[in-house]
């Protein structure tokens, strides 16, 4: 599966990549949004960033819904459950991944990725510069 990353993004000169540690559910496998409280991991009191996709109809890679951040990621993934704007991509299972990131970097790691998906549910972004991330797939 390739990604596709924009190559509109204004990274910090200097700024050396980040590595997250993207959440995987038990069978290794990216989270399902309506499954959260089943099983997997907790989102619960995790301050950092997440992502929301649905993989490609063809298989060529995922489809890019959201990108946000928030001092409790769960709070926002819940929030996710009532956006149309989100919940319009439902006929699909939407997949979740979030990882820790410091708030002192939070805004910038938002700023990469948002610049480099492209995801199609957007909000303004900080006037932060972007700070280079892995991503989870």
């Amino acid at each position: 599966m390739s990604l596709h990353l924009s190559s509109a993004v204004s990274i910090a000169e200097g700024a050396e990549p980040l590595h997250l540690n993207w959440s995987r559910g038990a069978d290794g496998a990216p989270c399902l949004l309506d499954g959260l409280s089943n099983a997997g991991p907790d989102p619960h009191g995790v301050s950092g960033v997440y992502l929301l996709w649905v993989a490609d109809s063809c298989g060529a890679g995922p489809n890019w819904i959201y990108v946000g951040e928030a001092r409790d990621i769960a709070d926002r993934l819940e929030s996710h459950h009532s956006d149309p704007r989100v919940q319009a991509y439902a006929c699909r299972e939407i997949r979740v991944s979030w990882a820790p990131v410091a708030s002192m970097h939070r805004q910038g790691v938002l700023c990469f990725l948002a610049k480099s998906l492209l995801p199609t549910v957007t909000e303004p972004l900080p006037a932060a510069r972007a700070i280079p991330v892995n991503l989870p797939l």
